[in-house]
């Protein structure tokens, strides 16, 4: 008699049984072995709100941008990378997702940092002078004018950090206070009481690309200890928008100097001399800038943004591309101002506007004990600088003190040198580092 043959129902039973073995066996072997998932850096543990199980493979790090000359990767989570500058001195982070997945990946990345720097600022203000419930009630008031996007990504940061959303919204705000201080107390064009730069392109450069030269001036006594949280955030928002590399202090989102993918740099000088008026109905000016950064990839589109949105203060913004560098003179009070210097390939700006005024603009002169911008123009269009720009020129350029002819000043904190066409920034800070290279264009690919 025949045996018979197995149906299809033996057959299964079978396999599974085969299959059973199989995964039993390949977990004796491997147990010890890391989950498929697993980034290859082992990180600290993870906090309350765990992370995603398993990233998206697109989102991990990519050896070829860990590898490069100017960035040295550190550690990864929910698909953000944290790199290092060169050197270790400052932070770069590299952010994807939803505004509320890029904040709570640098939360988690930067927790160390966002503690310290709460912590740290705070007591710094109430040395001050500013109470607890002072430095509350200014946070509040900040963030309660935030796009929803911009408050996702406090409430991520919030999720992996350790700190509150409350403790969050006050790190957001701590700088900020601390400029209140600050120029409560500065006696007007001193050295050092703001900010400037210099756009060099064309006839101007050694080979015609435009080179942005940075000073970020406040109390360098009141300032400089915080340099070492310096961090360049670069994200990725998912869907639409630009990709942005804003350089702020850790925890902050807003900006005052940044790069977009689509090739524009942007830097923020404080405008009050000219301007002191305030609206604090508004949303303020940096946190536009940073919307401006994220929405608009031209000159164009930019100065359409300036034309349709009020500033809360008055501030002297630069914007620069490949081609050409502009400085809007954005009163809170009277609008907004387009200038150029009269000459094609220079661009010079402090912390007033510059005369002729627009009709209507009621405006006090620039003072006249602030000779940065006259010391810039003469520096600029001297043999040694004019037509010989590129990098280590900048770097010299601006290494020139105030009253050596130059605008650096004992208020100057940190520097930044930007090339728009080649995607590449460098940061210097005063007392802590010499000029670290950030090449954004693998992080922006």
């Amino acid at each position: 008699m025949k045996a018979k043959k197995p149906g299809v129902s033996g057959v299964l039973v079978v396999f599974s049984i085969i299959l059973a073995l199989s995964i039993v066996l390949n977990v004796m072997q491997f147990s010890n072995s890391p989950a498929p998932c697993a980034p290859e850096v082992v990180l600290a543990p993870a906090p309350e709100c765990p992370p995603q199980e398993c990233p998206p493979s697109t989102l991990t790090p990519v050896p070829s941008i860990a590898n490069t000359s100017t960035l040295i990767y550190n550690s990864s989570f929910e698909g953000g990378t944290l790199y290092k500058t060169k050197n270790g001195k400052f932070n770069v982070l590299d952010l994807h997702g939803s505004y509320r997945e890029m904040g709570r990946q640098y939360g988690y990345l930067l927790r160390d940092d966002l503690n310290s720097m709460y912590l740290e600022t705070a007591e710094d203000l109430r040395q001050r002078g500013m109470s607890d419930e002072e430095q509350v009630e200014a946070a509040e008031e900040f963030y309660r004018k935030y796009p929803e996007r911009f408050k996702e990504v406090i409430l991520g940061m919030s999720e992996t950090s350790g700190l509150t959303l409350g403790e969050q919204i006050r790190l957001n705000a701590a700088i900020f206070s601390l400029f209140g201080v600050y120029f409560s107390q500065a006696t007007p064009g001193e050295p050092g009481a703001g900010c400037s730069g210099t756009a060099f392109w064309g006839p101007y450069s050694k080979d015609g690309k435009l080179y942005f030269g940075r000073n970020w001036d406040a109390s360098q006594d009141m300032m400089g200890p915080y340099i070492k949280y310096l961090t360049l955030a670069v994200y990725h928002p998912e869907g639409s928008g630009n990709t942005v590399a804003n350089l702020e202090y850790a925890g902050e989102v807003y900006t005052e100097t940044a790069m977009n993918d689509g090739g524009i740099f942007l830097e923020l000088n404080n405008g009050a001399q000219s301007d002191p008026s305030s609206y604090p109905q508004r949303v303020d000016a940096a946190v536009e800038l940073l919307a401006f950064m994220f929405d608009y990839s031209t000159l164009e589109g930019l100065e359409a943004a300036f034309e349709t949105t009020r500033a809360s203060e008055a501030y002297v913004v630069q914007v620069a591309d490949s081609s050409a560098a502009y400085s809007f003179e954005w009163s809170s009070a009277y609008g907004v101002h387009r200038r150029s210097e009269n000459v094609s390939g220079l661009l010079v700006t402090y912390n007033s506007f510059v005369p002729p005024y627009p009709d209507g603009w009621e405006v006090p002169p620039p003072l006249a004990a602030d000779t940065r911008r006259d010391n810039l123009l003469a520096l600029a269009n001297s043999p040694e600088y004019k037509g010989q720009m590129d990098v280590e020129k900048m770097k010299e350029f601006l290494s020139v003190r105030w009253e050596d002819g130059g605008a650096t000043a004992f208020g100057t904190n940190f520097q930044v040198i930007a090339v728009p066409e080649d995607r590449l920034m460098w940061i210097k800070g005063i007392g802590y580092s010499g000029w670290e290279e950030v090449d954004l264009g693998p992080l922006f690919d």
